[in-house]
């Protein structure tokens, strides 16, 4: 490990660190209401008295205080758990009634070259730290009288000479803490509930603009800074003299996350510099002027969840401000996992527990909140009128500025669909579980619906004109007739859309290159593939069609019986006619998989053997048959679960045996209306596309 590459120090406002992109402002500042505040260094103890840090007071929200140590660092600590003395110092608005200790330099900490005494094979040997990493608060250290070797410590194996006391770290300041940061303002914030009687239909709301006559080229990167870096998200202006800004992610290395800027006209890389540590995201506003970064490639108390708003400006990126959106909650449920802009002010953020907030990006005032379904991320319109959330029974449309519900497309359950329009804004595309349904929004009517096999787990979709769409997992899916026009094989690579041109990052790992590269879509391969193709030849399975079911479950009747029922409401709900006897099939059966040893502790017991026990994995099988022949399948299996709860009376056993008892409901879920003949399930043609230099 090496120190002086590790670390980037901030001064006079710019990090300082090659060329710089991101310009800063030095200090924070808590908005606490139209002016900020700042309070004194102070000591803080906890209740028992054994426990304290030097901390400035921020804000308090939600029954959580807010503390920023002479490093940087932000702590949340539950007001209940402050000494009284704190408690009421926070309650009188940090105006504390006895005079406040002076101030001192911040406590240095462990500092490379200390002498310290190390555990080393049982007993305590002296020594001196050669490295610090900061990342894992590992200390190198070199015993006196082994010149030969550095050992790595953890901080409770040393201390300082003759004496019990355990050194600490602080961590150089990081960027984030030197962006200028206010605290959200929830005064205003208007919290809403879908409620009313929504239309079932609504009008498209396409982007106004024509776009302009630049012509797509590709351009070559700077190139990898370390091993770890890779393209994390990408965004494409669509000005008169178009940009191209890059965020290249770097969660497992020691570098920081970095942008750099492209001048798509004269192909040149105009800037590249550090982002804040963990950002991940990257997001522009409508003219192009301004830009949102989320840090949320963090974990655990490593987490801010911040966003930052940039200026972009005579092709440099100068910093607004900062704000925590979910300061009000704690981790895990910090971290922005969708953002948008509604307009050159207005952002939206949702986290994983569904709680979409709409924010003055400029001062962080909340104007409005909806609560949804966790994990769920929604979807603005190309004009910006409507929010597009999909849910558990349809698809809700919001009037973004107001938030007021206007219509509910479709019944299904699309909660964790993939959502995408046409440019024409009336054709709604939504994927989840290996289906896609098409919705003309004008009329609530469903256009197309069919299977879809190799459709990735919530894949990013984008439509490349009216009829052909296409997935972030490479997929050109022809949507009239229902099948896959060709694949490209783009491991690894990210695929965006903007302003109707379809651009991918190809990145080469071994060689450290990357490029961005705008591609026809779709290929003329693929056209010719498809050019004699009509959809009524291709269908082997509509709506309406005779079928009959076969379940093939003999040991266990009162199981057969159950699962007929299931797989009789799933062939009502996809318009198929019941009969006795019929060419076409739908198979049902169960079958045994591998076996798993796990072994099950008590929730207390974290290093007991506890019970080491045989779990036989149960394949749950669909399968429609025409004249023999299969032409869909879907398989799910059920392993054994890591979590149990026992019932009283229960051994592990019997637990194990009554969660993996097979029931109908293991047969419940979605049946195909629409199915394509065999041969033309898989993609017609494929090409791989990598980066050769």
């Amino acid at each position: 490990m090496a120190n002086s590459p590790r670390h980037r120090f901030w001064h006079s406002g710019i990090l300082v660190h090659g060329s710089y992109v991101f310009a800063c402002l030095s200090a924070f500042i808590f908005a606490t209401s139209s002016t900020a505040a700042e309070y004194e260094s102070r000591i803080w103890s906890d209740k028992s008295g054994k426990h304290e840090i030097k901390a400035k007071f921020i804000d308090l929200v939600d029954g959580q205080v807010r503390l920023e140590r002479p490093n940087g660092d932000v702590s949340r600590i539950p007001l209940e758990k402050l000494s009284v003395a704190d408690q009421d110092y926070v309650k009188n608005g940090a105006k504390s009634a006895q005079p406040h200790e002076p101030a001192a330099p911040a406590p240095q900490g462990l500092q490379v070259g200390d002498r310290v005494e190390a555990q080393h094979f049982g007993k305590w040997k002296l020594g001196v730290v050669t490295e610090i990493d900061y990342k894992w608060d590992d200390v190198e250290v070199r015993i006196d009288g082994d010149d030969d070797m550095d050992w790595t410590k953890d901080l409770d194996e040393l201390r300082y000479p003759g004496t019990t006391q355990q050194p600490f770290l602080v961590k150089p300041a990081s960027p984030a803490s030197s962006l200028k940061t206010v605290r959200p303002d929830y005064d205003d914030m208007a919290r809403l509930i879908a409620d009313g009687t929504p239309a079932d239909k609504i009008q498209a709301d396409p982007h106004s603009d024509a776009g302009s006559a630049w012509k797509p080229r590709a351009v070559r990167l700077s190139g990898k800074s370390d091993f770890f870096e890779k393209p994390a998200d990408f965004v494409v202006t669509a000005s008169a003299e178009p940009l191209a800004l890059i965020l290249h992610g770097n969660h497992h290395g020691e570098a920081l996350p970095r942008v750099e800027i492209v001048d798509l006209s004269s192909r040149k890389v105009v800037a590249s510099g550090p982002a804040p540590p963990g950002t991940s995201k990257l997001v522009l506003s409508p003219s192009g002027t301004t830009i949102a970064t989320a840090q949320s490639d963090l974990h655990g108390d490593d987490s801010s969840g911040q966003v930052d708003i940039w200026k972009l400006a005579d092709k440099k990126i100068s910093h607004l401000v900062s704000f925590v959106p979910y300061v009000m909650n704690t981790w895990p449920n910090l971290d922005p996992e969708w953002f948008a802009w509604l307009d050159d002010k207005r952002l939206f953020t949702v986290n994983s527990e569904g709680q979409l907030l709409l924010w003055n990006a400029s001062d962080a005032k909340a104007n409005y909140e909806l609560m949804l379904d966790r994990g769920v991320k929604p979807l603005l319109t190309a004009g910006r009128r409507h929010l597009v959330v999909p849910t558990s029974a349809g698809v809700q449309f919001y009037d973004a500025d107001s938030g007021d519900l206007l219509a509910v497309v479709g019944s299904g359950n699309f909660r964790n669909a993939t959502l995408a329009f046409s440019p024409s804004g009336r054709q709604l595309a939504i994927a989840s579980n290996e289906f896609i349904d098409v919705f003309d929004i004008t009329t609530g009517e469903t256009t197309r619906s069919f299977p879809c096999r190799g459709l990735g787990f919530r894949d990013e979709l984008t439509w490349v004109d009216e009829d052909y769409l296409f997935s972030a997992g490479g997929l050109l899916i022809n949507v009239p007739l229902r099948i896959i026009a060709w694949k490209f094989d783009i491991r690894n690579q990210l695929v965006k859309s903007f302003a109707g041109t379809h651009w991918m990052l190809l990145d080469n790992h071994a060689k450290k290159t990357q490029a961005l590269v705008p591609f026809e879509l779709p290929p003329p391969e693929a056209l010719e593939a498809v050019k004699d193709l009509s959809d009524e030849d291709l269908l082997v399975v509509k709506p309406g069609d005779s079928i009959s079911i076969d379940v093939q479950i003999p040991e266990d009747n009162l199981l057969a019986q159950d699962v007929q029922q299931s797989l009789e409401e799933a062939l009502a709900d996809a318009n198929m006619k019941l009969v006795d006897d019929s060419p076409l099939k739908l198979v049902a059966r169960t079958k045994t998989g591998e076996t798993q040893k796990i072994r099950y502790r008590g929730f207390h017991d974290h290093f007991g053997k506890g019970e080491l026990i045989d779990v036989v994995n149960r394949i749950y099988e669909m399968e429609l048959l025409l004249n023999g022949a299969v032409i869909w399948k879907r398989e799910s299996v059920h392993s054994a679960p890591y979590h149990l709860q026992l019932q009283e009376g229960e051994s592990t056993r019997t637990a194990i045996d009554r969660v993996m008892k097979p029931s109908g409901a293991n047969f419940k879920g979605r049946l195909p209306s629409f199915v394509v003949r065999p041969e033309y399930m898989e993609p017609l043609g494929k090409s791989n596309l990598s980066l050769g230099f």
